[in-house]
């Protein structure tokens, strides 16, 4: 496959097989609102030069959840659309199956990424510039790699720490195909970062849930065609290794 036509491919999947996309799209639009409606409820609550001692514990308990949550979204609506883009190859039997297979690693991904954010946040102050932008690397290394590494581990079946290195193999072996994916997502991260700087010290009240949540929309659509990407990617690994493991007998 020529590189530049990967995305393009990605996106007819995805338009052919628009259900788990909508449904990912919209299921993230709808947590995104609960989570910073319920965010901002609890904050006006928060004396401004005070943090009271359960404040730290309620971040982190409302932290594993956003990751829990996102990984429940990631494991179901992904298997299904990755089902579907690769049928009758690639087999997850239900949504529960798709949930015992593949929450964990996206549960890990997840919280790796935000406690990236917390620690950043952590370290924001002028005096610490260096361990910011340290983080901020990080942060960029998360959105460039956590969803081919995970559809990667996807496509492979499981999660199994012995074979971790050779289900990440189609990403080195078809690196001049995973450029794309990575650009789309290095475009993600630059606009997340400018809708960041745009609402820092926003004036926004109450309409700051509704508006992130629409913002959301879109980046989640776009995780859902970086995923049919490397998808497609792990599609093209596949056969490329079989016809290299036979070619010499004559196939």
């Amino acid at each position: 496959m020529i590189p530049l036509l990967l995305l393009k491919h990605a996106w007819n999947s995805l338009v052919h097989n628009a259900r788990p996309c909508v449904l990912y799209v919209l299921f993230n639009v709808l947590a995104a609102f609960t989570y910073h409606a319920v965010d901002h409820a609890v904050s006006g609550l928060i004396p401004k030069n005070q943090i009271p001692s359960w404040a730290v514990g309620y971040s982190i308990a409302v932290d594993i959840l956003l990751a829990a949550l996102s990984s429940v979204f990631q494991a179901v609506f992904f298997s299904q659309l990755g089902r579907e883009i690769d049928k009758p190859l690639w087999k997850c039997r239900n949504d529960r199956d798709a949930l015992r297979r593949f929450f964990l690693p996206w549960f890990i991904l997840n919280l790796v990424f935000i406690t990236m954010f917390r620690l950043q946040a952590r370290f924001a102050q002028p005096a610490s510039n260096e361990t910011f932008f340290v983080f901020e690397f990080g942060i960029l290394l998360m959105y460039l790699l956590a969803v081919p590494v995970g559809a990667c581990i996807m496509y492979w079946g499981r999660l199994d720490w012995a074979e971790f290195p050779e289900s990440l193999s189609p990403m080195s072996r078809q690196f001049h195909l995973l450029i794309n994916v990575l650009g789309l997502n290095f475009l993600q991260w630059i606009l997340h970062a400018a809708v960041g700087f745009a609402l820092y010290d926003n004036t926004l009240g109450w309409w700051l849930a509704p508006t992130l949540a629409i913002i959301n929309a879109p980046f989640a659509l776009m995780e859902c065609l970086a995923f049919a990407a490397m998808w497609q990617i792990c599609m093209i690994h596949r056969t490329s290794s079989y016809e290299q493991d036979y070619s010499d007998l004559g196939f």
